[in-house]
């Protein structure tokens, strides 16, 4: 009789947690655009009153168990009205179609700059998912290497440090390079110097290529190929991130990202702060990088007041000349030659011969013999839309470098 009463005292917990999960109700649906009926992605549901939420699916598809007493929902995306849906208190599958409530976002400054499906001319689009994927300090180079047409090279060896890129064959002196619509390419030398922008795709909403002359308004500079990149990362809601890695060749990289996300009065705040070190696969190539990222915009009905900062410092040491090529091959009476007719001193041609077959040669030997440099970049925008296919743009920006 004892034993009877344990085992049915034992199935008290388990029939009475039945009787009580049975009373939580459970919320499924999907989230789409009214007008158009495309599902949305990353749409907000909360249960009203509490933390309790989750997001929409690819297919804008979600689940939501509810914890309180509350019988309505809310769903919010941005650019859409927030919809408030009352519910049966049973489990049911709700389908909610919200409002598109336009706002100017990033994206205006660079839309006269880019090209769809029904423009000829042929380009690459790289979105935040795919640069997240690539993202492990490199440079942009590095990071674009897989678009068609594109060759990426680095002096170090490690994607860190000077790096360079060529579009169809072209040198980085004739692809154009914007960031939000203004010109990056040098005023002097015409070409892109990415080692003072450490870490910057981190900072990177979505990168577009174009190959050829393209949409470029900037002349001779965008003969090879224009690329437009486009900053802040425009989420929704407030967010913080850390990410610390480590690879091949002493390198190690730090990084700290920040965002108000969308406040009720409009205003928006993000910044990153990163550090970069690399002692590269190159012998005397290794890089100390710092950057920091800040943007602050305001969003108005028909308005967006944008402004960013963002800065590189870099002490890099040289691995400009490469490894010759009799060292690769480890080819000595090559090596006789080129020492002979490049009138190497005896000090530089024993270097040289020390080092035959050592892939990481690098022939500069003196100590300190680095670049210090940083370059500081101020970008102020506004955007009007006077109707829903005008729409004005002004831009201010400043470059500051030494070094």
């Amino acid at each position: 009789m004892l034993k009877r009463y344990l085992y049915l005292f034992s199935l008290f917990p388990i029939l009475f947690g039945t009787a009580i999960e049975s009373y939580s109700q459970t919320v499924t649906g999907h989230v789409v655009d009214q007008e158009t009926r495309e599902p949305l992605l990353g749409a907000t549901v909360l249960e009203m009153g509490t933390d309790n939420g989750t997001a929409t699916e690819e297919d804008g598809s979600f689940s939501l168990r509810l914890t309180g007493d509350s019988n309505r929902i809310v769903i919010s995306y941005v650019g859409y009205q927030s919809a408030v849906v009352a519910l049966s208190g049973l489990d049911e599958t709700i389908a909610v179609g919200l409002v598109p409530k336009p706002i100017l976002s990033g994206e205006v400054f660079v839309s006269a700059l880019r090209v769809d499906e029904s423009t000829p001319i042929a380009y690459s689009n790289i979105t935040r998912d795919q640069i997240e994927r690539r993202n492990f300090g490199q440079d942009i180079p590095v990071l674009i290497n897989t678009s068609p047409s594109v060759v990426s090279s680095s002096d170090a060896g490690a994607g860190i440090g000077y790096t360079d890129v060529r579009i169809r064959g072209v040198d980085q002196a004739r692809i154009n390079v914007t960031v939000n619509g203004i010109p990056l390419n040098d005023s002097e030398s015409h070409g892109v110097f990415w080692v003072n922008m450490p870490d910057f795709a981190s900072s990177t909403q979505n990168i577009q290529i174009q190959r050829g002359v393209g949409t470029s308004t900037h002349g001779s500079g965008a003969f090879g190929a224009t690329m437009n990149l486009q900053t802040s990362l425009m989420r929704p809601e407030a967010y913080g991130e850390v990410t610390l890695g480590a690879g091949s060749y002493g390198t190690q990289k730090a990084s700290v990202q920040l965002g108000s996300g969308l406040l009720e009065n409009g205003w928006q705040i993000e910044g990153r702060l990163s550090k970069i070190d690399s002692d590269g696969y190159i012998d005397r190539a290794d890089s100390d990088l710092r950057s920091f990222y800040l943007s602050a915009s305001r969003h108005g009905e028909r308005s967006l007041l944008k402004a960013d900062v963002f800065s590189g410092q870099q002490q890099t040491y040289q691995a400009w000349n490469g490894v010759p090529e009799p060292i690769l091959n480890n080819d000595s009476d090559q090596l006789e030659e080129y020492i002979s007719q490049l009138w190497l001193g005896d000090e530089d041609a024993a270097h040289w011969r020390e080092n035959l077959g050592n892939r990481q040669f690098n022939e500069f030997t003196y100590d300190n013999q680095v670049d210090n440099y940083q370059q500081d970049h101020y970008q102020l925008h506004y955007s009007y839309r006077f109707t829903d296919n005008w729409t004005a743009n002004s831009s201010l920006h400043y470059t500051y470098g030494r070094g």
